[in-house]
């Protein structure tokens, strides 16, 4: 390569040229990347939203039939029947029971 200064005028125009393209092509893989981080915070903030409302609608649900759990088992219902009214397995029902015995437990002690 002969040295820049010894170039002709075209020789010049073709090598800023060709530096312009090279900068224009290193500009456009810069806007793509950033284009694409922008499109995956965008993806990921609402995929993290229906996550974060289908755990609140599943944690409400627990919490929906706990409730009825708890009434239900101080008004001296079977596990039996409680299984049936909130449609769960008798041994989720057990535990339930058992939640419910722990926290009445603790609110008695202090």
């Amino acid at each position: 390569m002969r040295n820049r200064h010894s170039w002709g005028k075209e020789e010049l125009i073709a090598y800023d040229n060709a530096s312009i393209a090279e900068q224009d092509e290193k500009g456009k893989l810069v806007a793509a990347e950033n284009k694409g981080k922008a499109e995956g915070k965008i993806e990921g903030k609402a995929e993290g939203k229906a996550e974060g409302k289908a755990e609140g609608k599943a944690e409400g649900k627990i919490e929906e039939k706990e409730e009825v759990i708890k009434r239900c088992w101080g008004e001296s219902m079977s596990i039996e029947i409680i299984s049936k009214i909130t449609d769960l397995p008798i041994d989720e029902v057990k535990r339930a029971i058992e939640k419910i015995k722990k926290r009445r437990g603790n609110k008695e002690g202090n």
